[in-house]
């Protein structure tokens, strides 16, 4: 899967997704390789095969965090951005959905993927 760069994406976006794309690698593999001191990444989608995803989550969060208190994604429609940019991933919709909601989650070295992501439904059900 390509990324593709919704309108509002800048150079400043594709700089810090490079700072920490390993990072958010490195912490999904350790949790699905069963790491003893992680939690399980039970249902989190494989990082090569989301990482557009992955990548749009934490963009996200680059630039509408101050705007978005709580995660209240409905006011920027994120499901609709997403399908919009990428029409053929309808049938993914609810990996890709983990895996935006994991980028937007990640915040540091000791970052740990949320366990409500699966009943939250970012910008409406489009």
């Amino acid at each position: 899967m390509t990324a593709i760069n919704p309108i509002w994406w800048e150079a400043s976006h594709d700089l810090a997704w490079d700072r920490v794309k390993f990072a958010i690698r490195r912490g999904l593999r350790d949790r699905q390789t069963g790491d003893a001191d992680a939690i399980p990444a039970t249902g989190l989608p494989n990082f090569d095969e989301f990482e557009p995803a992955y990548r749009f989550g934490y963009g996200v969060r680059l630039e509408f965090e101050m705007q978005l208190p709580g995660r209240d994604f409905c006011q920027i429609n994120l499901a609709k951005e997403w399908r919009s940019m990428n029409p053929t991933r309808g049938e993914k919709w609810e990996q890709d959905r983990i895996a935006i909601l994991s980028g937007w989650d990640y915040e540091a070295e000791d970052w740990q993927p949320s366990r409500s992501q699966a009943g939250e439904t970012p910008g409406g059900s489009d």
